[in-house]
Order: C-alpha cells, then structure tokens, then sequence
C-alpha cells in the first residue's frame, strides 16, 4: 500500500511540475504505447504462426527492403520471443511515462523503438513525413531533452563587471632572491581578484588582494601569505 502510495504521489507531482506543452507529449505518447502493447495483446494472431498478423510475417516483410534487413531475419528466426519483448515493452515503456517511473529511461527506450520501428518498416516512405515512426521517434527525443533540460547543473555566480581568478604557485625560496614578491622561508600563494568578484567568496573581504579597472585595463595587487 506504500508503495502504491508513494508511486502515486510521484506522479501527480511530476504532472504538476510540467509545463502544458510536456503534459501534452507525454499524455500522447504514454497513452499510444499502452494502447499498442494492447493492441498486440488483444489479437489472437499476433503470436500465431501462419495468421495474417503474425509478427514473423511481417517481420519478414520488413527484411526485404530495410537497410537493418540481416538483423531483421534473425528476428525471424525467434519471432515469437520479439514479439512477447515488443508487446511487454510498449505497456512497460508506456505505463512508465504515465506515471514517472524511471521517465528519462522509458522516454530514452521510445526513442530507440521508434527509430527501429522506423529503420524496420517506414525507412523508403516517400515523402518522409507520411511515415508516423520517424515522426514519434522525433517526440520522444524531444520529450527527453526537455526532462533533461530542466536537471540543474552546479554553476557559478560571475559577475558581469569581473571575474576572479584563482592562482596557487608553491616552491622552495631559500633566501628570496630572485623572486619579484620576496617572502620568508617556506611555500606561499597568490590570489589575484578582479573587480567586483568577491562574492564569489562567499562576501569574504580579502584583505591586501585587488584590483581596480582604469581604461580598460585591470590593475592587479598581489600578496602572498605563508601557509
């Protein structure tokens, strides 16, 4: 009962968090693909050899002009175990977009069956846009960008006046020499800041670390601090 619940739960608030036009998709093309799972499931020919709509013959149909033609008559050979995985696949595909059980995997799994099913039976149609496979393969790729569109990646904040770059130097100085920033014993660093981009510390004040932007050009103060 939980997790029914729980299940439930999810898919409403994952219908709620989609904007009209994904709702829409997804209601088309969750309900298309149940509705074709049933289809196979409903026919008494699908998986009887010898009927008119048995998979294997129209699996061997498909072989004589498709470009995926050798892969297709293997199929052949175990048309009833593609047929049982086509027909399982469509409700689990279709159920699964429904109700936002593993989405991006069920919407990833009608774009693969869409393009095979267009390699498969529709790949000569001519003009291209009488062949409804390639059209909903287009769909499913599309309501897939959009579900991974709208995953939020780590960014950072920059502001538009600055940036700041961020430089470790470490090493070995014995006396100093040489160095035009001399500093005692020991490794050291520098931070250069430009203008505007300490928020980028979180407000932290970096004392004796700036710059200031005069023409166009940026003035750089480094410091070192032993560590």
């Amino acid at each position: 009962m939980n997790s029914l619940q729980s299940l439930s739960r999810g898919a409403v608030t994952s219908w709620r968090a989609q904007s009209n036009g994904q709702r829409v998709m997804r209601l088309f093309l969750g309900f298309t693909w149940v509705y074709a799972g049933w289809d196979k499931a409903s026919d008494p020919g699908f998986l009887t050899k010898g009927a008119p709509t048995y998979i294997g013959s129209q699996l061997a149909a498909f072989a004589q002009s498709s470009p995926i033609g050798s892969l297709i008559n293997h199929g052949v050979e175990h048309a009833t175990i593609v047929g049982i995985f086509v027909m399982l696949s469509e409700f689990a595909i279709g159920f699964a977009t429904l109700l936002s059980v593993a989405p991006t995997t069920a919407a990833f799994g009608g774009f693969a069956m869409s393009t095979g099913l267009w390699l498969s039976s529709s790949f000569h149609t001519s003009p291209y846009f009488l062949a409804s496979d390639s059209a909903y393969a287009i769909l499913w790729l599309s309501y897939l960008l959009f579900m991974i569109g709208k995953r939020k990646m780590p960014s950072v904040n920059i502001e538009r006046r600055g940036v700041i770059r961020t430089g470790a130097v470490g090493g070995t100085n014995p006396a100093g020499k040489g160095d035009p920033f001399p500093e005692p014993n020991g490794i050291g660093f520098f931070v250069v800041n430009m203008k505007g981009g300490a928020g980028l510390f979180g407000g932290q004040q970096l004392e004796g670390v700036g710059a200031e932007v005069e023409n166009g050009a940026a003035k750089r103060e480094i410091c070192h601090t032993k560590v």
